[in-house]
């Protein structure tokens, strides 16, 4: 494996972290078996959480099979909809301030989040819940 991330830095002009790193991220954490999940409760909101997110922190997500990354900035305010099995991970939804993200309403049926705000998982450190 560490010859092949060495042959990988060669070839393309990479450092070895930074080829790990690629092909890292195409590996989910064990714990997260898929994309953020809502609702499944005729009477109670599809997220049943609110918290704050403590520090900036990586935005786990997955596409077409794929780990996509992206941030959340320390101090955003979020929905909680979902935790890995382990717990060490929170599903979290997001949006722009004052947006509505559709979670705060029963969704009867349990179903992957789709939009219209930002979802993914974060490690469970790095969330307080406030509410819920």
């Amino acid at each position: 494996m560490f010859k092949m991330l060495v042959a990988t830095a060669l070839v393309f002009g990479v450092t070895v972290a930074e080829a790990k790193k690629k092909e890292d991220a195409n590996r989910k954490p064990a714990s997260i078996t898929g994309n953020v999940m809502v609702g499944g409760e005729a009477e109670f909101d599809a997220c049943g959480g609110y918290g704050v997110v403590l520090a900036t922190t990586s935005l786990v997500s997955i596409k077409d099979g794929k780990m996509e990354f992206d941030k959340v900035d320390v101090n955003t305010f979020v929905s909680s909809c979902d935790s890995s099995e382990d717990r060490r991970f929170i599903g979290i939804i997001y949006g722009k301030k004052g947006q509505d993200c559709g979670v705060s309403s029963p969704i009867p049926k349990r179903q992957e989040y789709k939009g219209p705000c930002k979802s993914g998982w974060i490690k469970a450190e790095f969330f307080e819940l406030l509410a819920g």
